[in-house]
């Protein structure tokens, strides 16, 4: 099956919604939607919208071969949801842009890491189990699926994003949402 001692860093997910929210916010801004073009507003207002949205996670390669299988209908249908959030998302950033700041937005979700060091520690405890690259990142998806996105382009949003590690509820409800991947990844196994 594998080596569940691989390095959980390694493992490549994304989140689907995003490439439909960057397609939305390129469309807006041909329409002339956006007062402010730079990255940083564009970065906002994509983490805005992604936040807004249920996040959906899938190993990185196995999206364009789900996204081939989905008709156009529900594509259209995922596009118009994107292009909501991102309206909702520009009404905020027009109100309170954030302009400012030394370095290039970088749009990140710090519960990718914390989901990956969880997985590891879980991953070290279970020594009887064996897993695969591909089970390991689908279980990473599926506990980045059950957790509300948090989104932000600063560091300072991200250490407010990372403050709710410390709170025991949070853990509990990475951990369960961890736990709960692997059982689902296994049980899928089983089935095929």
């Amino acid at each position: 099956m594998g080596d569940s001692k691989m390095d959980i860093s390694l493992l490549k997910v994304k989140n689907r919604w995003e490439e439909l929210v960057d397609t939305a916010i390129e469309r807006m801004l041909e329409e002339g939607a956006f007062s402010c073009s730079c990255g940083k507003c564009r970065a906002d207002v994509g983490a805005i919208a992604l936040n807004s949205l249920p996040p959906d996670y899938v190993p990185v390669g196995v999206g364009a071969a789900e996204a081939a299988s989905t008709g156009e209908d529900e594509l259209q249908h995922r596009l118009s949801q994107a292009e909501a959030a991102v309206r909702r998302a520009l009404d905020l950033v027009k109100q309170a842009p954030l302009h400012s700041g030394a370095s290039e937005p970088v749009l990140v979700n710090p519960n990718e890491d914390l989901v990956r060091t969880v997985l590891a520690d879980v991953l070290a405890h279970q020594k009887e189990e064996q897993w695969s690259a591909l089970q390991l990142a689908w279980a990473l998806a599926y506990s980045l699926r059950e957790l509300p996105p948090k989104y932000t382009t600063t560091p300072k949003g991200e250490a407010y994003a990372r403050a709710d590690e410390i709170q025991p509820s949070a853990v509990a409800q990475v951990l369960v949402s961890v736990h709960s991947s692997l059982q689902r990844v296994k049980a899928e196994v089983s089935g095929a």
